[in-house]
């Protein structure tokens, strides 16, 4: 019976250790995200252009007919969506509370789905790459992966 106690802390401890491992993660990519997404939405205020390396489709994309919905540039809703994902992150490790990964979820699915649309839009319609979107769409797909991790372990 005391072997089961501890084989229960153990695992309690080791799922505490994953849980922690998984937030830090989430909360560095949210972080780039917001970094990558910022940089675009002030240089979108202050009507600079953008410096694109890498790729050279950085003005094609961002000055495309698809990079505003309802008046917004793209990059302002990436800005809250990680923002988002950041504060709730961080609520999660102040409080465990379980409900908080269902909306860190649920958020990650609405990013990889608007990542992968944006992606398409890239490649198939825009046909011209930008790499702080495509380095949006990296975060968006970690922050997913690490999500569903945490969710599915719920």
């Amino acid at each position: 019976m005391v072997h089961d106690e501890f084989k229960t802390l153990e695992e309690e401890e080791g799922k505490a250790k994953k849980n922690t491992i998984l937030s830090v993660l989430l909360l560095i990519f949210s972080f780039f995200g917001f970094l990558d997404t910022l940089y675009l939405s002030v240089k979108e205020i202050l009507a600079s252009p953008v410096s694109c390396f890498i790729f050279q489709g950085c003005s094609q994309v961002l000055g495309s007919s698809y990079s505003k919905i309802f008046g917004l540039p793209l990059s302002f809703y990436g800005l809250i969506f990680y923002l988002a994902i950041f504060v709730l992150t961080i609520r999660y490790l102040e409080s465990k509370k379980e409900k908080i990964i269902k909306w860190i979820f649920g958020l990650s699915i609405l990013g990889i789905l608007c990542a992968v649309y944006f992606l398409i839009l890239q490649f198939a319609v825009i046909r011209a790459e930008c790499v702080y979107c495509l380095f949006s769409v990296f975060n968006s797909t970690i922050i997913f992966v690490v999500s569903f991790v945490g969710f599915k372990r719920k």
